[in-house]
């Protein structure tokens, strides 16, 4: 009685954590990762001023002359405001500096909803207007390089390929951890057969889950998906629990195989969700 006492509360303060982490990262999530685009520049000329574009459909008036008669802060930023070729305009963002000044380094830094496609202008000190290939970016925090002479945008991704296979296999090795030391809090012997029901359904379920939610582009979107999809989740999983766990006499307890599921996933998929956050603070 005293051990089905405490699982009873383990379960609680499951679902409880669970519940406070997920409210919590849905009213905070203006305050999470945003996503970004960090630009280098190259064979461009010794001066000049950099922006996005974002493309706004349907736009009506004719493009504008790749050329300024007159460049400082202020024509810059008044040619840009108006700026518009096809359905391509200038595109400037809530918050932050949206038209930059030519550096050492040549590397420019864009971020909070950056438009995804985009495409790069650059004006230089005699007025020329330089505008890149449309590019859609893979990642959350794109790496580009724009090319002024071809004209070409492209991104870096060999880096992250790696993060994200690493970050999938350290997910699922947690999780596997996680539930099998559940087993032991709710008195399961650690049989050939209990470890590999555990192991089987979290190989089904738990890499294509972080595989998915590693391709999305948008950090909202990878935390939301994140406690979305952890529901269907943690349903197939206790149903596979309910009739798959047993004791060392071989016997099944349906309710309490039903309790370590539950504990099991709520815990797994609250530490998901600080891991992911985490991930999208780190990228």
């Amino acid at each position: 009685m005293k051990r089905d006492k405490s699982i009873k509360i383990l379960f609680m303060m499951s679902l409880a954590f669970f519940l406070i982490l997920t409210i919590g990262m849905n009213v905070r999530a203006d305050m999470g990762p945003k996503p970004s685009i960090t630009i280098t520049v190259v064979n461009a000329p010794d001066h000049y001023y950099v922006a996005l574009l974002d493309n706004y459909n349907h736009q009506q008036g004719g493009d504008s002359e790749l050329h300024l008669d007159k460049v400082d802060e202020e024509s810059v930023n008044a040619y840009l405001h108006d700026f518009q070729q096809h359905d391509w305009k200038f595109f400037e963002s809530p918050v932050g500096n949206n038209i930059l000044k030519s550096n050492a380094t040549g590397e420019y830094h864009f971020t909070y909803m950056v438009p995804n496609p985009f495409k790069v202008i650059i004006i230089d000190e005699d007025g020329n207007v330089y505008v890149s290939e449309e590019h859609t970016k893979k990642e959350f925090d794109a790496v580009c390089t724009y090319d002024v002479a071809t004209g070409v945008i492209t991104e870096d991704v060999s880096d992250k390929v790696f993060r994200r296979v690493l970050y999938v296999a350290i997910c699922y090795l947690l999780t596997l951890l996680i539930e099998l030391l559940a087993l032991k809090i709710f008195d399961y012997p650690y049989t050939k057969l209990n470890v590999f029901f555990v192991v089987l359904i979290n190989t089904i379920t738990n890499i294509p889950f972080s595989l998915f939610v590693m391709n999305l582009d948008v950090g909202i979107a990878m935390l939301i998906a994140q406690f979305l999809l952890e529901i269907p989740v943690i349903v197939v999983e206790c149903l596979y629990y309910l009739f798959t766990l047993r004791y060392q006499d071989g016997t099944i307890h349906r309710k309490r195989n039903l309790l370590y599921g539950l504990c099991a996933n709520l815990i797994s998929a609250s530490l998901g969700i600080i891991g992911l956050f985490i991930y999208l603070l780190l990228k």
